[in-house]
């Protein structure tokens, strides 16, 4: 769903510190879903992608203005890969 390899964050550019701190979010997102099971219609589902996505730019909002930029580029990327991957 984001990116969650820590080698595609850092050839993007993010320092490693920022790299850990994005993992550490998604992986504890989805430990909560786990706990809570699969959502329940597609407006649980996108309630849960909005919380993630929003931890994340909290985060990434506390992270240098290089990892900023190269954080939106890597989510500029995730999200034509999704709008593709929509489309078929």
């Amino acid at each position: 769903m984001v990116p969650e390899k820590k080698e595609e964050l850092l050839a993007a550019g993010l320092s490693s510190e920022a790299a850990d701190g994005i993992i550490k979010i998604t992986e504890e997102a989805e430990a909560k879903g786990a706990r809570m099971g699969p959502p329940k219609n597609g407006f649980d589902f996108l309630g849960r992608l909005g919380t993630l996505l929003t931890d994340l730019e909290t985060f990434i909002k506390t992270k240098s203005k290089q990892d900023q930029e190269a954080y939106k580029k890597v989510m500029e990327k995730k999200k034509a890969e999704w709008e593709a991957a929509a489309k078929k």
